[in-house]
């Protein structure tokens, strides 16, 4: 019982941990884009 409770809890972290950076990767990405389309929209009205 003690055993298995040891070994899970390891696994719940890595997996939460796992899932946290990709969830921070992906934030990452979206506000990269984001930003460069929001670049490209100032850039656009700015020129006209």
């Amino acid at each position: 019982m003690i055993t298995h409770i040891e070994l899970e809890l390891p696994m719940t972290a890595l997996t939460s941990l796992a899932l946290l950076v990709l969830v921070i990767a992906n934030g990452a990405m979206y506000a990269s884009v984001m930003d460069e389309i929001a670049g490209h929209t100032a850039s656009g009205l700015s020129r006209r």
